[in-house]
C-alpha cells in the first residue's frame, strides 16, 4: 500500500449520519473515495466507493472521527466547502 502524499484543508463537513454508515462499511482500513468527472447539470458529477488501496495521487480531504476520505488530487479542488450526509 502507498502513502498518501499530501493533505488537503479540510472544509468537507460529513454529518452524524454518515459517519456512523461509512464507519459501518469501512472494514480492515477502508476509506471513502470521492472523484469528480466534468459532466452532470452543474458541470461536474461526484462519484463515492469504499476503497482500500491508497495511491501516490491521493489527498485526505478528511480524517476524523475514525472516518478518512480520500480524493485524487485534481477532485480535491472540487471538494471544497462540500456537505456529506446520508439518509
Amino acid at each position: 500500500m502507498s502513502d498518501v502524499t499530501a493533505t488537503a484543508p479540510s472544509s468537507v463537513s460529513i454529518s452524524q449520519r454518515a459517519k456512523e454508515e461509512i464507519r459501518s462499511l469501512a472494514l480492515d482500513g477502508a476509506f471513502l473515495r470521492i472523484w469528480v468527472t466534468e459532466g452532470g447539470c452543474s458541470g461536474m458529477t461526484y462519484q463515492a466507493s469504499m476503497d482500500e488501496t491508497r495511491t501516490p495521487f491521493d489527498v485526505v480531504v478528511y480524517d476524523q472521527d475514525g472516518v478518512t476520505l480520500l480524493a485524487d488530487r485534481n477532485s480535491a479542488e472540487h471538494l471544497l466547502q462540500l456537505d456529506v450526509d446520508y439518509s
